[in-house]
């Protein structure tokens, strides 16, 4: 007996394969040189799979002005700020938006790849081939000790954690919704027992908020739901602006929040908006999406989200799920810079959508 393979749908899982690899490895590399850094070598796989996918791809005259218009905006956001994860994310939405099936096929290889390698880091570590990048939380009884795990980081683990939530989600929409509590009681004890390893508070607050979400469903709002995801850039930027300006009236948060209100109010004090953007103060981090992309990224990259964001608003509302994950991802962004596609899947989903090919969006009819 013969297995037959389906070449399209193996170039499909490989192209998310090598782009989460990419990330993963650079990530893993870090440990080691303090740089992240991906080698040629796998920049060139990448580049391989890519272009046995995009064989596969058939370009529709009605869909070639917003496929032009993504590449475009991409070669701009390349030329004004170099993003890697920007031109990766365009290219996986094209590839995936001309397939049967494409959101489907995106959340599911998305989460499979995602669930092997937050495994496999930690496997990683445990035999002793990943360092652990380890920090100290003073506290008033004493220095506790927050082990990363083998990511790059305290914070990064749960930014990895997100996602795979997530897209489980979305991809088991109908098992979830069949055992929610039995889903929301794994995400608290997963969320639980990494928040005691690493302290990581806003992962694992944004993990409660997600169970509280998921719980109440049925009960929010639709309207201020819809208008949340249709406003939400613009809305969230103010809110972090008056946030960062006006910090000393909220110490308490600040504190809680391990001084980021502090750092905001450094970007917005000292840098004035401009089209192409300014580049990250040294030893000054920032995490926050919006004020990264308002005044690092610049007014023109910061415009092109906030369009992706209004344009494909009526189609990420028709999936619960994926409106969940939208506002999840929202919310942590004010506290993490997740915009990475390693961290946050919804930018490729929202591209997707904004192609707007019938075949490739049956998440928005089931």
């Amino acid at each position: 007996m013969s297995l037959k393979i389906n070449s399209k749908s193996l170039f499909l899982f490989l192209s998310i394969f090598t782009s989460l690899f990419l990330k993963y490895f650079s990530m893993w590399n870090y440990l080691f040189v303090g740089k992240f850094e991906t080698p040629l070598i796998l920049l060139a796989l990448f580049c391989v799979v890519i272009l046995f996918s995009l064989a596969n791809f058939k370009i529709l005259k009605r869909n070639f002005k917003k496929i032009l218009f993504i590449i475009i905006m991409g070669i701009i956001i390349i030329i004004v700020n170099p993003k890697f994860d920007f031109l990766v994310s365009i290219i996986l939405a094209i590839i995936f938006s001309a397939q049967d099936d494409g959101d489907k096929k995106f959340i599911k290889y998305y989460y499979i790849n995602s669930l092997v390698f937050f495994v496999l880091t930690i496997v990683l570590y445990f035999i002793g081939v990943l360092p652990s990048n380890n920090s100290a939380r003073v506290l008033e009884n004493g220095i506790l000790t927050r082990y990363s795990f083998g990511f790059a980081g305290i914070n990064i683990l749960f930014l990895c954690l997100l996602p795979l939530f997530t897209s489980f989600l979305i991809y088991k929409k109908k098992y979830v919704d069949k055992n929610k509590i039995k889903t929301i009681l794994g995400i608290f004890i997963i969320s639980f027992v990494f928040y005691k390893i690493t302290l990581c508070r806003t992962g694992f607050i944004i993990s409660l908020i997600l169970i509280i979400i998921i719980l109440l469903k049925d009960k929010l709002n639709k309207k201020v739901c819809d208008l949340f995801i249709k406003y939400s850039f613009i809305v969230l930027t103010v809110i972090s602006i008056v946030f960062a300006s006006k910090y000393n009236n909220f110490l308490k948060l600040n504190e809680i929040l391990s001084n980021r209100l502090f750092f905001w109010n450094k970007y917005v004090d000292s840098y004035s908006l401009s089209l192409f953007g300014k580049d990250i103060m040294n030893k000054i981090p920032l995490d926050n999406v919006y004020i990264t992309h308002l005044y690092i990224d610049g007014i023109i990259i910061f415009s092109f989200y906030v369009l992706i964001n209004f344009v494909t608003s009526k189609k990420i509302k028709c999936n619960k799920m994926i409106s969940i994950a939208f506002i999840i991802f929202a919310l942590y962004g004010l506290f993490e810079n997740n915009y990475s596609y390693q961290y946050n899947f919804i930018l490729i989903l929202q591209m997707i959508y904004f192609i707007d090919v019938d075949k490739s969006q049956k998440l928005l009819i089931e």
